[in-house]
């Protein structure tokens, strides 16, 4: 029993490390990472809210945007972005240089 419970915490821990690093708010400028609902086509909520991508590669549902603004921020936010998280440490393991 007692390693199911040690199992669970370090499972736990693994998972949420990554979460807690990320839910850090971002900075008044650099890099940031959109997450957005499946249904949503990120392109074009990437275009409308007048940001652009820094990294050629995303995921299915993220992108890490350059968002400079509160205001670009926003408008990503009312274009169907759910979350908006922190993008520095990100970007820094996926060698974008100057973050």
């Amino acid at each position: 029993m007692n390693y199911i419970l040690y199992g669970l915490v370090m499972l736990l821990s693994l998972a949420f490390t990554p979460i807690a690093l990320l839910s850090v708010p971002p900075k008044d400028s650099g890099p940031v990472i959109a997450v957005f609902a499946p249904w949503t086509d990120m392109d074009s909520a990437i275009e409308a809210s007048g940001t652009k991508e820094i990294f050629p590669i995303r995921t299915a549902l993220a992108a890490i945007i350059d968002a400079p603004t509160l205001e670009s921020r926003n408008a990503l936010k009312h274009n169907g972005a759910i979350f908006i998280l922190n993008g520095d440490l990100l970007a820094i393991l996926c060698g974008v240089e100057n973050v």
